[in-house]
Protein backbone atom coordinates (compact mmCIF):
# COMPACT_ATOMS: atom_id res chain seq x y z
CA UNK A 1 0.00 0.00 0.00
CA UNK A 2 1.21 3.61 -1.31
CA UNK A 3 2.03 5.85 1.77
CA UNK A 4 1.41 9.34 0.04
CA UNK A 5 1.63 12.29 2.24
CA UNK A 6 -0.49 15.57 1.97
CA UNK A 7 0.31 19.16 0.98
CA UNK A 8 -2.74 21.34 0.73
CA UNK A 9 -1.78 24.72 -0.39
CA UNK A 10 -3.70 28.10 0.38
CA UNK A 11 -2.35 31.71 0.08
CA UNK A 12 0.96 30.16 -0.78
CA UNK A 13 1.65 28.42 2.88
CA UNK A 14 0.83 24.54 3.78
CA UNK A 15 -2.40 24.09 5.70
CA UNK A 16 -4.60 21.84 6.72
CA UNK A 17 -8.97 22.35 7.02
CA UNK A 18 -10.96 20.50 9.29
CA UNK A 19 -13.59 18.72 7.45
CA UNK A 20 -12.78 20.72 3.98
CA UNK A 21 -14.03 24.30 5.91
CA UNK A 22 -12.23 27.39 4.77
CA UNK A 23 -12.82 29.09 7.65
CA UNK A 24 -11.30 26.45 9.80
CA UNK A 25 -7.59 26.33 8.72
CA UNK A 26 -4.04 25.65 10.27
CA UNK A 27 -0.91 26.80 9.03
CA UNK A 28 1.58 24.52 9.39
CA UNK A 29 4.35 25.92 6.78
CA UNK A 30 4.96 29.15 5.48
CA UNK A 31 7.20 26.42 2.31
CA UNK A 32 5.13 23.87 0.74
CA UNK A 33 8.40 23.40 -0.51
CA UNK A 34 10.17 22.71 2.76
CA UNK A 35 7.37 20.38 3.48
CA UNK A 36 7.68 18.38 0.42
CA UNK A 37 11.42 18.12 1.06
CA UNK A 38 10.73 16.58 4.51
CA UNK A 39 8.41 14.28 3.20
CA UNK A 40 11.30 13.09 0.74
CA UNK A 41 13.84 13.13 3.31
CA UNK A 42 11.10 10.55 4.71
CA UNK A 43 11.26 8.16 1.87
CA UNK A 44 7.55 9.53 -0.06
CA UNK A 45 7.89 8.45 -3.75
CA UNK A 46 4.91 10.53 -4.20
CA UNK A 47 3.14 13.73 -3.10
CA UNK A 48 -0.37 14.90 -3.02
CA UNK A 49 -0.72 18.52 -3.67
CA UNK A 50 -4.03 20.49 -3.08
CA UNK A 51 -4.42 24.02 -4.73
CA UNK A 52 -7.11 25.28 -2.12
CA UNK A 53 -7.43 28.59 -3.90
CA UNK A 54 -7.52 27.01 -7.41
CA UNK A 55 -10.67 24.78 -6.13
CA UNK A 56 -12.52 27.71 -4.76
CA UNK A 57 -11.88 30.08 -7.75
CA UNK A 58 -11.75 27.08 -10.54
CA UNK A 59 -8.58 27.52 -12.22
CA UNK A 60 -5.22 27.39 -11.07
CA UNK A 61 -3.94 29.48 -8.77
CA UNK A 62 -0.73 28.06 -6.46
CA UNK A 63 1.07 26.46 -10.02
CA UNK A 64 4.37 28.85 -9.46
CA UNK A 65 4.44 26.75 -5.49
CA UNK A 66 3.90 23.35 -7.52
CA UNK A 67 6.82 24.25 -10.07
CA UNK A 68 8.99 23.85 -7.90
CA UNK A 69 7.96 20.87 -5.87
CA UNK A 70 7.73 19.12 -9.37
CA UNK A 71 11.08 20.06 -9.61
CA UNK A 72 12.28 17.83 -6.65
CA UNK A 73 11.72 14.96 -8.79
CA UNK A 74 9.12 13.20 -6.99
CA UNK A 75 5.97 11.73 -9.06
CA UNK A 76 3.34 14.42 -8.18
CA UNK A 77 -0.57 14.35 -7.89
CA UNK A 78 -2.37 17.94 -8.23
CA UNK A 79 -5.99 18.57 -7.72
CA UNK A 80 -7.87 21.39 -7.11
CA UNK A 81 -9.67 24.29 -10.07
CA UNK A 82 -8.96 22.02 -12.71
CA UNK A 83 -12.34 21.71 -14.64
CA UNK A 84 -11.62 21.96 -18.53
CA UNK A 85 -9.50 20.67 -20.70
CA UNK A 86 -7.55 24.13 -20.98
CA UNK A 87 -6.78 23.89 -17.88
CA UNK A 88 -5.63 20.39 -17.98
CA UNK A 89 -3.42 20.37 -20.20
CA UNK A 90 -1.71 23.74 -18.25
CA UNK A 91 -1.74 21.78 -15.17
CA UNK A 92 0.11 18.94 -17.03
CA UNK A 93 2.71 20.81 -18.37
CA UNK A 94 3.98 21.38 -14.69
CA UNK A 95 5.14 18.07 -15.03
CA UNK A 96 2.97 16.11 -12.89
CA UNK A 97 2.43 12.60 -12.78
CA UNK A 98 -1.32 12.67 -12.28
CA UNK A 99 -4.33 15.66 -12.69
CA UNK A 100 -6.50 14.99 -10.17
CA UNK A 101 -10.25 16.19 -11.14
CA UNK A 102 -13.36 16.23 -9.07
CA UNK A 103 -17.09 15.28 -9.67
CA UNK A 104 -17.84 18.11 -11.68
CA UNK A 105 -15.82 16.57 -14.09
CA UNK A 106 -18.69 13.95 -14.35
CA UNK A 107 -21.30 16.37 -15.19
CA UNK A 108 -20.72 16.79 -18.72
CA UNK A 109 -18.36 15.47 -21.18
CA UNK A 110 -15.07 16.87 -19.61
CA UNK A 111 -14.14 13.73 -17.76
CA UNK A 112 -14.14 11.42 -21.49
CA UNK A 113 -12.88 13.61 -23.47
CA UNK A 114 -8.82 14.17 -21.06
CA UNK A 115 -9.36 9.96 -20.30
CA UNK A 116 -9.38 9.70 -23.89
CA UNK A 117 -6.67 12.23 -25.26
CA UNK A 118 -4.48 12.39 -21.85
CA UNK A 119 -4.66 8.72 -21.09
CA UNK A 120 -6.92 6.52 -18.08
CA UNK A 121 -3.71 6.79 -15.95
CA UNK A 122 -2.90 10.23 -15.80
CA UNK A 123 -6.75 11.17 -14.95
CA UNK A 124 -7.79 10.78 -11.12
CA UNK A 125 -11.33 11.19 -10.23
CA UNK A 126 -11.88 12.32 -7.01
CA UNK A 127 -14.98 11.30 -5.34
CA UNK A 128 -15.47 13.65 -2.32
CA UNK A 129 -18.70 12.80 0.10
CA UNK A 130 -20.44 14.39 2.51
CA UNK A 131 -23.64 13.09 3.47
CA UNK A 132 -23.94 10.54 1.29
CA UNK A 133 -23.58 13.18 -1.49
CA UNK A 134 -20.73 13.94 -3.89
CA UNK A 135 -19.86 17.47 -3.66
CA UNK A 136 -18.06 19.76 -5.85
CA UNK A 137 -16.59 23.65 -6.09
CA UNK A 138 -14.05 23.15 -3.54
CA UNK A 139 -16.74 20.64 -1.45
CA UNK A 140 -18.76 23.94 -1.05
CA UNK A 141 -21.82 22.79 -3.55
CA UNK A 142 -24.19 19.11 -4.09
CA UNK A 143 -23.35 17.53 -7.42
CA UNK A 144 -25.92 16.60 -9.40
CA UNK A 145 -24.61 13.27 -10.27
CA UNK A 146 -25.27 9.96 -8.01
CA UNK A 147 -21.98 8.05 -6.30
CA UNK A 148 -23.46 4.87 -8.26
CA UNK A 149 -23.54 7.08 -11.69
CA UNK A 150 -19.97 8.20 -10.76
CA UNK A 151 -18.59 4.98 -10.44
CA UNK A 152 -19.75 3.64 -13.55
CA UNK A 153 -18.35 6.02 -15.40
CA UNK A 154 -14.99 5.97 -14.34
CA UNK A 155 -15.63 2.04 -14.13
CA UNK A 156 -16.83 2.48 -18.26
CA UNK A 157 -13.56 4.62 -19.07
CA UNK A 158 -10.87 2.26 -17.77
CA UNK A 159 -9.54 4.81 -15.55
CA UNK A 160 -6.69 3.00 -13.22
CA UNK A 161 -7.36 4.98 -9.91
CA UNK A 162 -9.67 6.82 -8.12
CA UNK A 163 -9.80 8.70 -4.78
CA UNK A 164 -12.51 8.25 -2.33
CA UNK A 165 -12.84 11.10 0.41
CA UNK A 166 -14.98 11.67 3.63
CA UNK A 167 -15.01 15.05 3.83
CA UNK A 168 -16.96 14.86 7.41
CA UNK A 169 -13.50 13.07 8.57
CA UNK A 170 -11.18 15.60 6.80
CA UNK A 171 -9.25 16.42 9.20
CA UNK A 172 -10.77 15.77 12.20
CA UNK A 173 -7.66 12.71 13.10
CA UNK A 174 -11.42 10.28 13.87
CA UNK A 175 -10.23 7.33 11.46
CA UNK A 176 -11.47 6.61 8.12
CA UNK A 177 -15.08 5.79 6.97
CA UNK A 178 -14.09 2.18 7.07
CA UNK A 179 -18.32 0.87 6.15
CA UNK A 180 -17.84 3.78 3.34
CA UNK A 181 -14.74 2.17 1.76
CA UNK A 182 -16.12 -1.27 1.58
CA UNK A 183 -19.41 0.20 0.37
CA UNK A 184 -17.22 1.58 -2.62
CA UNK A 185 -14.72 -1.61 -3.41
CA UNK A 186 -18.42 -3.76 -3.36
CA UNK A 187 -19.21 -1.38 -6.01
CA UNK A 188 -15.85 -1.29 -8.44
CA UNK A 189 -13.03 -3.13 -8.40
CA UNK A 190 -10.38 0.06 -9.44
CA UNK A 191 -7.65 0.74 -7.31
CA UNK A 192 -8.82 3.17 -4.30
CA UNK A 193 -7.05 5.89 -2.67
CA UNK A 194 -8.18 6.81 0.80
CA UNK A 195 -7.87 10.21 2.32
CA UNK A 196 -9.79 11.66 5.05
CA UNK A 197 -9.81 11.19 8.56
CA UNK A 198 -6.67 8.76 8.62
CA UNK A 199 -5.01 9.15 12.49
CA UNK A 200 -3.00 6.40 12.87
CA UNK A 201 -0.69 3.11 11.88
CA UNK A 202 -3.43 0.69 12.69
CA UNK A 203 -5.81 2.65 10.64
CA UNK A 204 -3.33 1.81 8.11
CA UNK A 205 -3.20 -1.48 8.86
CA UNK A 206 -6.80 -2.33 8.40
CA UNK A 207 -6.95 -0.50 5.33
CA UNK A 208 -4.02 -2.47 3.97
CA UNK A 209 -5.59 -5.60 4.99
CA UNK A 210 -9.21 -4.27 3.17
CA UNK A 211 -6.59 -4.12 -0.12
CA UNK A 212 -6.82 -0.32 -0.64
CA UNK A 213 -4.04 0.22 -3.10
CA UNK A 214 -3.03 4.04 -1.26
CA UNK A 215 -3.84 6.30 1.45
CA UNK A 216 -3.65 10.16 1.40
CA UNK A 217 -2.17 11.09 4.59
CA UNK A 218 -2.86 14.73 5.64
CA UNK A 219 -3.15 15.95 9.24
CA UNK A 220 -2.02 12.91 11.06
CA UNK A 221 1.53 13.38 9.11
CA UNK A 222 1.56 17.29 10.37
CA UNK A 223 0.37 16.42 14.27
CA UNK A 224 2.54 13.18 14.33
CA UNK A 225 -0.18 10.67 14.95
CA UNK A 226 1.04 9.17 11.65
CA UNK A 227 5.00 8.31 11.31
CA UNK A 228 5.91 8.64 7.46
CA UNK A 229 8.92 7.05 7.39
CA UNK A 230 8.06 4.48 9.50
CA UNK A 231 4.65 3.66 7.63
CA UNK A 232 6.40 4.11 3.96
CA UNK A 233 8.58 1.07 5.26
CA UNK A 234 5.98 -0.89 6.93
CA UNK A 235 3.40 -0.56 3.68
CA UNK A 236 6.14 -0.59 1.11
CA UNK A 237 5.49 -4.39 -0.43
CA UNK A 238 2.28 -4.09 -0.16
CA UNK A 239 1.87 -1.15 -3.31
Amino acid sequence: MEIIPAIDIKDGKCVRLYKGDFLQETIYSESPFEVANRWIAEGASRLHIVDLDGAREGSGVNYDVVRQIVSLGVPVQLGGGIRNRKQFNQALNLGLDRIIVGTAALEGGFLSEIAEEFGAEKTVVSLDIKDQKLRINGWEDVSSVSIDDALNKIKSLGLKHYIYTDISRDGTLIGPNFKGIQSMQNKININMIVAGGLSSIQDLVKLSNMNVSAVIVGKAAYTGDIDISRAIIQFRDNV
